[in-house]
């Protein structure tokens, strides 16, 4: 029944980021997907998502567990200059 109070209880952050992702929720998970042609497209979606899931998160008594979170990159093209991670209120 955990997962499924969490999903209950997570329900509205989806609401709250979808302009800039595509949040998708399983079980514990979250996942955020941001889609972009430009690098500093993505670069302001990544601080945009961030900021208001951690927002959300403040905001309803939770944190992030920063140790539990990934950053993945997809490309079909030969790119340079990816960050290897973001931090954190970064802009």
């Amino acid at each position: 029944m955990g997962p499924l109070f969490f999903l209950f209880y997570i329900n509205d952050l989806p609401e709250t980021i979808k302009d800039t992702s595509l949040p998708t929720l399983f079980a514990d998970d979250i996942n955020l997907i941001c889609v972009q042609r430009s690098l500093e497209g993505l670069k302001d979606d990544y601080a945009s998502v961030l900021t208001k899931v951690n927002r959300w998160f403040q905001s309803n008594s939770l944190t992030l567990n920063l140790n539990k979170t990934n950053l993945v990159h997809f490309t079909t093209k030969l790119t340079t200059n990816i960050p290897d991670c973001i931090e954190l209120g970064q802009n």
